[in-house]
């Protein structure tokens, strides 16, 4: 594999698997990215270098890496870490945010924009601490010879003071790896990861913030946690239980999780039942929804009571005399989902049996 003079180099460390070999292959043939792989040690480990010095550097998921990343991390060197794989257990989750890793690819497609643009951000992160502290130590060298042309003053003082700040600053990053990690740092989610895993990897971490939810549509819902425990939940303009409930009907959702702080975020007292019986429900409302998504009404259709079927023998349970309601009341199908309090696939199961029955009709 060439190494083109490109700025953007990623070492690949170790022996890549034939899958990984072509997934380097295809990004350096795109020109996008220079990729060097380093079979034996990484060059940096107990090298003498500048603390400036930034890497980016990618691993495949091995035995092998486990046991690098923590010699990288130990190290003390600056490096930007990518981890690639073809599927990732919750316990290489963990150990991703335990050795500060920046970016996490499962079964990454080299054609793939987002692929694409996580790499050049892990490699522009690495140029621009490397750039900002080439900058630092010349506005530093400046700085000393100032000191020693011209009379101390207040405004030379608080110069260095500065200068030190600014470099304490560029020096110290959470995935650079110099420190140690902080409550800000996101937690990793894998592609194949569902709606459960990430909820019960946040409280099994003991998170504070703030889980995005979002559908490839741009549909977007968010779950807030204190120490792992779900606080609120929103989608649009649904709130609490029936939030979460929805977001498992979507497919293939993409997460990421943010910290806030604890004083910011509403404590919601619905979520009483535990996050694990949550992810449960959720897993069998979407178990029922994809039994009957072919049968599923439009939400921009009306709805409306047949008057005939309406008698006096007519019975009907809870859950289809409440959704009945919402459509007497209000009859957009999307408007009976948003304000019925009812999960959407009671709603949705409830519409299918009045429809079926005759008891409603699409409104002309």
């Amino acid at each position: 594999m060439n190494n083109r003079p490109s700025s953007g180099r990623i070492l690949f460390l170790g022996t890549p698997s034939p899958w990984a070999k072509q997934f380097l292959e295809t990004l350096q043939e795109s020109g996008t990215l220079s990729i060097q792989i380093e079979p034996g040690p990484p060059p940096f480990l107990g090298a003498a270098v500048p603390r400036a010095r930034v890497w980016t550097a990618m691993l495949e998921q091995s035995p092998q890496a486990t046991e690098l990343l923590e010699q990288i991390r130990s190290s003390g060197k600056r490096v930007i870490l990518i981890w690639i794989g073809r599927q990732f257990s919750k316990e290489d989750l963990f150990l991703a945010w335990q050795h500060r890793v920046h970016t996490l690819l499962e079964s990454p497609d080299a054609n793939d924009s987002f692929v694409v643009e996580r790499l050049r951000h892990a490699v522009g992160l690495a140029e621009a601490s490397e750039r900002a502290g080439d900058i630092l130590q010349s506005v530093k060298t400046a700085v000393l010879e100032l000191t020693r042309t011209a009379e101390e003053s207040p405004a030379i003082a608080e110069l260095k003071t500065s200068v030190g700040k600014l470099e304490r600053v560029n020096l110290q990053s959470e995935f650079l790896g110099v420190t140690p990690p902080s409550s800000d740092a996101h937690v990793p989610f894998h592609k194949s990861q569902g709606l459960s895993d990430a909820l019960m990897t946040i409280q099994d971490l003991a998170r504070t913030g703030r889980l995005s939810v979002k559908t490839k549509a741009g549909v977007q819902g968010f779950v807030d946690f204190i120490q792992g425990r779900p606080t609120e939940a929103l989608c649009g303009e649904i709130k609490g239980l029936k939030a979460i409930y929805r977001m498992f009907l979507w497919e293939n959702p993409e997460f990421h999780f943010s910290r806030h702080e604890a004083a910011e975020t509403q404590v919601d007292d619905e979520f009483n039942a535990s996050l694990r019986e949550i992810c449960l429900e959720g897993e069998s409302f979407q178990t029922r929804y994809l039994q009957i998504r072919s049968q599923l009404p439009p939400q921009q259709i009306r709805l409306e009571l047949e008057p005939k079927a309406v008698t006096a023998g007519m019975a009907l349970d809870r859950a289809a005399f409440l959704t009945l309601s919402s459509i007497v009341e209000l009859g957009k199908v999307s408007q009976v989902l948003d304000y019925n309090p009812l999960p959407d696939v009671i709603l949705y199961e409830s519409l299918i049996h009045l429809k079926k029955a005759g008891i409603i009709r699409v409104a002309a």
